[in-house]
């Protein structure tokens, strides 16, 4: 026993003068606060432990930074890097809070150093600002190998800058929480609820979900101008409103051109119904010269060098409403055109010239919009070899998109056709001629020579088998001229069908009354519920916060290719994020939306704030008073 107690003083003896060499401390002489602080750095890099997680870290740090390179959408990886070293930083803060607080007074050394007349203050101090330091060179080391690896992306450089502030405050509460957590509790204690808070993690978006599902189930009737009921599910509600704040924002991809079209849509009130109506028409194609688009002047379609050309009548009845044509007549087709849209080349060069700042910006967009597109459409077809091939391909795809403006466009009193006179010197009859009208031109010049053999409309339809020779061969240049000539008006209605089947619910819905029914009051119960639970989730809210000034790389967000007017502004998101999730607001008087309610997120720093305090003062009070030796 006698000699047990022997070693046990040697040991304690060994150990005091280890850590009076360190800190130059003299005996029954205090620590300075800054000594104090260079030996608790010093202890935690000699700690292996300690060693390990930093170089998890680091290598994390690099992986993901790597990767995010590589990607087309780095912050969804960054996202995951995110989450990832939140879990990495709450481990490496509990191990060093536990090997000053638990480790290190096993071994005497903190019992040595309270022995002195060092204030316990300035040793509490000191631990908690070495281990915040620790953890913040962890992150600087980490954020910078990132930053140099995506140097080029300024939405990963936000990204990353916003990362690094965050992670460093949430370091500050993450250590005051476990110092707190370490002097009240055991250490099995601790660790239980350690596991909890890194559980909570993962699933404290379980109510997003279920709050998501809720959304797409609950049904809100709106009662028109017209005074008929419309039903929208609450999810399209919300979806409505999001592409409108995101696109408002510049959230989105060609954010100036897209902000221009969706603006001018709900200022005139198009919606689906009225879209293809004759004003609506109209004051589309003006909002298209105010950009100086649009060609005014008549332009007759040349073909082959010609201003007409000759095609033969295979089949035709009554209904195509021509009187005195035949089938297996040769006719003369001559078409006049005005109003149509300008050629790309032409539309680079009144960008490059464009004075304005607000319209050089979305005739940029607007470039931009067409090469990506093309490019798209390039890289799905790679089979498309040549440039005719891709017109016909894009064509063959799209012509039915054509057409919209034609009432505008085409000049039926000087386009004609006509029965020729005289072919192969053979006298035929003489005087069947007609105006081409919209329909004519549309139904069965045009939609019908990309149609299917089962679409085909035979009222009237023009020979294209080879075995027709010259004529098939005149009317595939006749299409080929009117393609080239109106090719980027395709593009221009891709973009409008994409643009219109989202601002009609929007123009819809928030000029529509709210019917204040069971589904409707269900509704607003559900999103204040949700919002007052996100309050208290810490970990749910904390990520929202985050999510909210750290951004996406939004000129990834645009339509999907594949599909008409379909965009996913989800496509980053991490699924254990939960988003801050808004409750449009109605009024009282007029019932109808007016805006949205969003929950303050600086509440849910403020809540953290005031467990920050709470937490830390009792760490302080506990350590000052409590028997630690």
């Amino acid at each position: 026993m006698a000699s047990n107690l022997k070693t046990e003083n040697k040991a304690v003896l060994s150990e005091t003068k280890k850590i009076q060499t360190a800190t130059n401390m003299k005996k029954g002489s205090t620590v300075s606060f800054y000594r104090l602080l260079s030996y608790f750095i010093k202890l935690i890099f000699i700690d292996k432990a300690f060693l390990i997680i930093f170089g998890i870290g680091i290598a994390f740090g690099i992986g993901f930074g790597i990767l995010a390179s590589v990607q087309k959408s780095p912050i969804t990886i960054f996202n995951w890097y995110y989450l990832i070293n939140t879990v990495l930083l709450l481990l490496l803060i509990a191990r060093l809070v536990t090997y000053f607080l638990h480790n290190k007074f096993e071994d005497q050394t903190m019992t040595i150093i309270i022995q002195q007349k060092t204030k316990r203050i300035y040793i509490l101090l000191s631990i908690w600002l070495a281990i915040f330091l620790s953890v913040l060179v962890l992150n600087l080391i980490a954020t910078m190998a990132m930053v140099l690896l995506n140097v080029s992306n300024l939405y990963s450089i936000h990204y990353l800058m916003v990362n690094i502030i965050y992670q460093t405050a949430c370091s500050v509460f993450l250590i005051s929480f476990m110092f707190f957590l370490t002097l009240t509790c055991k250490q099995q204690i601790v660790s239980i609820i350690l596991s909890f808070v890194l559980l909570s993690l993962f699933i404290s978006s379980l109510p997003q979900q279920f709050y998501d599902t809720k959304m797409n189930n609950t049904q809100i009737t709106f009662v028109d101008k017209n005074g008929g009921q419309i039903i929208y599910k609450a999810s399209e509600i919300n979806e409505a409103i999001a592409f409108n704040e995101n696109v408002s924002k510049g959230q989105i991809r060609f954010p100036h051109l897209s902000k221009y079209i969706n603006d001018y849509y709900i200022k005139n009130h198009y919606t689906i119904a009225n879209f293809e109506n004759k004003s609506e028409i109209q004051s589309r194609l003006k909002m298209w010269s105010d950009l100086n688009l649009i060609n005014t002047r008549e332009e007759t379609i040349i073909i082959g060098g010609q201003d007409s050309t000759q095609l033969k009548i295979e089949s035709i009845n009554a209904r195509s409403g021509l009187e005195g044509f035949e089938k297996d007549d040769i006719v003369e087709i001559n078409l006049v055109f005005k109003n149509k849209f300008k050629s790309i080349n032409e539309i680079k060069q009144l960008e490059k010239n464009e004075k304005n700042s607000a319209k050089k910006s979305i005739l940029k967009d607007l470039v931009s919009f067409y090469d990506y597109y093309d490019a798209t459409f390039k890289a799905a077809y790679q089979n498309l070899n040549t440039s005719n091939k891709v017109l016909e391909k894009m064509w063959s795809i799209n012509y039915s998109n054509f057409g919209k403006y034609l009432s505008l466009q085409l000049v039926s009193d000087e386009s004609v056709i006509t029965v020729v006179d005289n072919v192969g010197g053979v006298q035929t009859k003489k005087g069947a001629s007609a105006n081409i009208s919209n329909g004519l031109f549309q139904t069965y010049l045009f939609n019908n020579y990309f149609a299917s053999s089962s679409s085909k409309n035979y009222d009237l339809l023009f020979a294209t088998e080879r075995s027709s020779g010259e004529y098939a061969d005149n009317y595939k240049m006749l299409i080929d001229s009117i393609s080239r000539e109106m090719y980027f008006e395709l593009f221009i209605r891709v973009l409008e069908d994409n643009f219109i089947n989202q601002t009609s619910n929007y123009v819809i819905i928030t000029e529509s009354q709210v019917i204040n029914n069971d589904q409707y009051k269900a509704y607003e119960s559900y999103a204040n519920n949700f919002n007052l639970l996100s309050l208290g989730l810490f970990p749910a809210n904390m990520n929202s916060y985050f999510e909210t000034f750290a951004g996406k790389a939004w000129d990834q967000y645009w339509f999907n290719f594949n599909s008409k007017s379909f965009i996913d502004f989800k496509t980053q998101d991490n699924i254990f994020f939960t988003k801050v999730k808004f409750k449009f607001a109605v009024n009282d008087q007029t019932r109808q939306i007016t805006g949205v309610d969003r929950p303050n997120i600086h509440f849910y720093v403020g809540t953290q704030v005031i467990f920050l305090i709470i937490t830390a003062t009792s760490s302080i009070i506990m350590f000052i008073r409590k028997d630690l030796k």
